[in-house]
């Protein structure tokens, strides 16, 4: 309280902002620098992204791939990316077409995109989650000893990632192991029924890890 007119100092304040996740300083290093510091969007799947057979963006520019090619059928290879510029606009025809700058650990390139394909992914190539594109390559029409890539799938790539699990592991403290929350913890996995075995890791205090495999009726589908 205090006279009318006087300056109030409240008696506490609002805690302090939560601190930037990983993903979002990421994000601010790339839009005020032009480049990350930290590390890359895609470090955090590691070695893990060899189960999707992706290709590096540097192998598929090389004009080398297309020494692969049989016939006149165009090339088709996976990438984990980032979308760092991305446009749209009209052809002669009317229909639209995007040109989208990606990039991974080994470099930046140019991807196309043309209407049937664009009407399902604009969105997502308008976002800047890691995404598991599927592209076409084939040699550039218009510079010669270059390649050309376009987009023909695109998909979170964290879902992708996902569907290639074969478990899951749940990590507890033995304090943890009480009938109520392991009732909770059942109910849990058996609202998500699927093939993915899941495993119980228990931390028991000055002892150790014990790694408990859960019953078959407990596999789940991860999401």
């Amino acid at each position: 309280g205090g006279a009318s007119g006087a300056v109030v100092y409240p008696d506490t304040y609002a805690p302090a902002e939560e601190p930037w996740t990983h993903r979002q300083t990421l994000g601010f290093e790339k839009d005020i620098l032009g480049f990350y510091v930290s590390g890359h969007p895609l470090d955090r799947y590691g070695k893990d992204l060899y189960r999707l057979s992706c290709q590096s963006l540097s192998a598929l520019k090389d004009p080398g791939i297309l020494r692969q090619k049989v016939g006149n059928k165009r090339l088709q290879f996976s990438a984990a990316v980032v979308v760092v510029a991305h446009r749209e606009q009209l052809t002669q025809k009317g229909t639209r077409m995007a040109f989208t700058t990606v990039e991974d650990r080994s470099g930046q390139a140019e991807i196309l995109t043309f209407e049937r394909t664009l009407l399902t992914v604009s969105e997502l190539l308008q976002g800047d989650a890691p995404l598991l594109v599927k592209l076409s390559v084939d040699a550039d029409r218009k510079e010669e000893g270059k390649v050309s890539l376009m987009l023909e799938e695109a998909r979170l790539l964290d879902d992708a990632m996902l569907e290639q699990a074969s478990q899951l592991k749940v990590r507890l403290a033995d304090a943890q192991c009480d009938s109520g929350k392991l009732r909770e913890l059942k109910a849990i996995l058996q609202s998500a029924p699927g093939p993915a075995q899941v495993l119980v890791h228990v931390r028991v205090a000055g002892r150790g890890e014990v790694v408990v495999q859960a019953a078959p009726e407990l596999k789940v589908t991860l999401s």
